[in-house]
């Protein structure tokens, strides 16, 4: 949920329609009063992750689903006017050669950023060569760094894709929240250190 100065927006994944697909509602509540804004189509896999913001009077919510073709996950986003109305086509922000999950949005002078982690497999020699040991023999080690778009009040992108950490990392979390002092902040856990899931590290980066 997003707290607005009028209102509530939230978001929510709805019971699914079938085995291949759900929906998303997004709803507005001012007081007791709640309104249906839209149910957005979602390619349906094992994640549940959501981000609403409200900017400018407009909705903008983002998700991770899965990919039209192959097994990599997606980073989607929408934008559209809170006061109700049809919304626009869904925009994947996240580029194709690398998975895309846990989307976080945080408001920015003039819009949003939208941030995810992206991830692929690791390149066994690379591996080698950092004296890296695999897990397990079935098992393949995967690098994961945060990447992030600013986008406009209309959710339109205004610069590129940035990879903000890393791309050798293993981020396993994030959070995404208004900078005081102008901009946004991220935090994120690393477990590129971490020895038998204990461990790891916190990195903040501040987005101006």
């Amino acid at each position: 949920l997003h707290l607005a100065a009028q209102g509530v927006l939230t978001a929510h994944y709805l019971p699914a329609a079938s085995a291949a697909s759900r929906s998303i509602g997004v709803r507005w509540v001012e007081g007791t009063a709640v309104r249906a804004l839209a149910d957005l189509p979602e390619a349906r896999d094992d994640s549940f992750a959501l981000a609403v913001a409200s900017v400018g009077g407009r909705a903008v919510i983002a998700w991770d689903e899965a990919r039209e073709t192959g097994s990599a996950i997606a980073v989607a986003v929408v934008s559209w006017g809170a006061e109700g109305g049809a919304a626009p086509r869904p925009r994947i922000v996240s580029p194709a050669g690398s998975s895309a999950e846990q989307p976080v949005l945080a408001l920015r002078p003039g819009g949003v950023w939208v941030l995810w982690i992206a991830s692929r497999p690791e390149d066994a020699d690379a591996e080698a060569a950092a004296g890296l040991r695999r897990e397990g023999p079935a098992e393949t080690r995967r690098a994961s760094w945060v990447e992030g778009q600013a986008l406009d009040e209309a959710g339109q992108p205004v610069g590129p894709v940035r990879a903000l950490t890393s791309r050798r990392g293993h981020v396993a979390h994030i959070a995404a929240a208004p900078a005081a002092e102008k901009g946004a902040v991220f935090v994120v856990r690393d477990e590129t250190e971490a020895r038998e899931g204990a461990g790891g590290s916190l990195v903040r980066v501040h987005l101006g």
